[in-house]
């Protein structure tokens, strides 16, 4: 089954460009992982201290290896560190897919 994961991150403005350099390495890191369909942080158009997520993994299993990988440990520190402020995220299970 399909699991995304969709939502937002709430960032230090003042750190907008050092959290989106982060973050680039978490999703080049993570693109290469197995089950990885597409995993995307997005700077919001109007707002600079939020983040957009979106992942898409092919399994359950493959999300939760994800989660304790080094580089999972890293961007949490990271964020911690450059000022994540708060985490808005969904995991939905996908029992359907089709062209829109």
């Amino acid at each position: 089954m399909t699991v995304l994961i969709a939502g937002t991150v709430t960032i230090d403005a003042d750190n907008h460009d050092a959290i989106l350099e982060a973050a680039l390495e978490m999703m080049a890191a993570t693109h290469i992982e197995p089950g990885c369909i597409a995993y995307v942080f997005t700077p919001d158009a109007r707002d600079r201290g939020l983040l957009h997520i979106f992942e898409k993994w092919e399994t359950a299993a493959d999300l939760e290896r994800h989660m304790t990988t080094e580089h999972m440990a890293t961007w949490r520190a990271r964020g911690e560190e450059l000022g994540v402020l708060d985490r808005d995220l969904a995991v939905y299970e996908v029992a359907s897919e089709k062209p829109l």
